[in-house]
């Protein structure tokens, strides 16, 4: 499982976000993704006057979805999806410089949006994967979270 995890990281960079807004409503946005090596954390940058902000202001809990699909047929047997639980907090500065190292590794073409002065790079710290291949196939990987 962590091989098809480190693929679809190493291979996609779009995921999406699902947050919920102050009435519990969900709220899904794209975002631009890196995970650690240790597959513990993702890492994504947003502009602090976006409702993602707002919400993750709120309810730290969010969940991601990132998958290989090609929008084809082939997609039944040959894509594969996880499912992201965990918590997310904005980046402090004494962490922010390796994590800003690993987000802009995978995102290069981000820098200048990530230097914004009102944009933050957040980390989700990672409490469950949920797998699926093969259209049916669910596995699930607990990160143990303390």
């Amino acid at each position: 499982m962590k091989a098809d995890l480190t693929y679809l990281f190493d291979t996609y960079s779009l995921a999406a976000l699902a947050t919920c807004d102050h009435d519990n409503r969900p709220y899904i946005n794209l975002v631009a993704v890196a995970v650690t090596a240790d597959l513990k954390h993702i890492l994504f940058s947003t502009n602090m006057f976006t409702q993602k902000y707002n919400n993750i202001s709120n309810n730290p809990k969010v969940s991601l979805l990132l998958d290989s699909r090609k929008n084809s047929i082939t997609d039944f047997s040959d894509a594969i999806a996880v499912t992201v639980i965990g918590t997310c907090t904005e980046l402090g500065s004494e962490e922010l410089p390796d994590f800003l190292e690993i987000y802009l590794k995978k995102n290069p073409e981000l820098a200048d949006f990530v230097h914004s002065k009102d944009n933050v790079l957040f980390k989700v710290e990672v409490e469950k994967y949920i797998l699926v291949k093969n259209f049916k196939d669910v596995f699930e990987l607990n990160m143990n979270v303390s």
